[in-house]
């Protein structure tokens, strides 16, 4: 999946850059994710919408965002991957994180269309990143740390110097009101939520949605629904002291029994061993986590 070059994790400190070369099912872990296009089109879900990515196209993905490569098919797009933790942003310098460093994952454009000389330039700085991650030199992980913050920072700036002009704009109509009803379901997922009430609040057939949904988002509406309800609990379930029953109740999930078992197929333990830090997700660190050196990490 990422080519050339070994991924250095340890502890909660996290990065790694390649070629993306294979492609990547639905996931969401605690590392930033960029994506930048070489050349074709790659179609890509992040959070609620799904983006349209062609050459010299870079794409932020916040941390733990549900998102999901659309293309199946590697050969029709070159793009390059790099991946970090906010631990790795600290190492070399601790107040990188507070001088906003990030802006790009938390600004409501997460994808961006660049002109020919900022599309030139950051180019230049993804392929040097590749290339002393290849090559190991000493201080190759500094020079790294260097080139990502030269990324961060001239992504920022774009966004601050043209706003809307840089924005990839949704492929049509459509896709901009399934995005319309996933931002409804992540901010309303605590509520009882049907097929019919959510084609009678947007305006369209329980059929034409529900099928429409998951051919533009990769998702069907309940496993939608239930991703972004289970990534709550998970969150509540780390950093919270509430019971597991008011968790399940804050969530959406009117039986506990129901919970349980949902969070069980989707997490792959029980609510109570998460907790514990047991099963299959161990490593479990509270903000940021160490993720796997041989294969993109599981759900998380």
């Amino acid at each position: 999946m990422i080519l050339k070059g070994e991924t250095v994790s340890y502890q909660n400190i996290y990065f790694d850059v390649g070629y993306l070369k294979k492609h990547l099912p639905k996931h969401k872990h605690y590392a930033y994710e960029i994506i930048f296009m070489l050349a074709g089109e790659l179609s890509y879900f992040v959070h609620d919408r799904t983006y349209r990515l062609r050459e010299g196209n870079i794409l932020f993905i916040n941390t733990n965002d549900l998102h999901q490569n659309l293309t199946v098919d590697s050969s029709k797009y070159q793009a390059i991957m790099i991946r970090f933790s906010k631990d790795f942003l600290q190492t070399h310098n601790d107040n990188m994180v507070n001088s906003d460093f990030l802006y790009s994952f938390y600004n409501h454009t997460r994808a961006l269309a660049l002109v020919e000389e900022e599309k030139r330039t950051l180019k230049e700085i993804c392929q040097a990143m590749i290339e002393e991650f290849e090559l190991r030199l000493p201080d190759h992980l500094f020079c790294c740390h260097a080139l990502l913050t030269q990324l961060l920072i001239r992504s920022k700036r774009v966004m601050l110097m043209r706003e809307k002009s840089s924005e990839i704009e949704h492929p049509s109509y459509l896709h901009m009101k399934i995005s319309k009803v996933a931002g409804y379901l992540n901010s309303h997922y605590m509520e009882p939520v049907t097929l019919d009430k959510i084609s009678g609040l947007f305006h369209i057939s329980p059929y034409y949605l529900s099928r429409n949904f998951k051919k533009i988002t990769g998702f069907s509406l309940v496993e939608f629904l239930n991703l972004t309800r289970i990534n709550i609990a998970k969150a509540l379930l780390a950093d919270s002291t509430l019971k597991i029953t008011q968790i399940a109740d804050k969530v959406g999930f009117s039986s506990i029994t129901h919970f349980g078992r949902t969070f069980k197929t989707i997490v792959g333990v029980s609510p109570k061993n998460y907790r514990k830090g047991e099963g299959g997700e161990s490593a479990r660190l509270s903000t940021a986590h160490r993720l796997s050196a041989a294969e993109y990490p599981p759900e998380r």
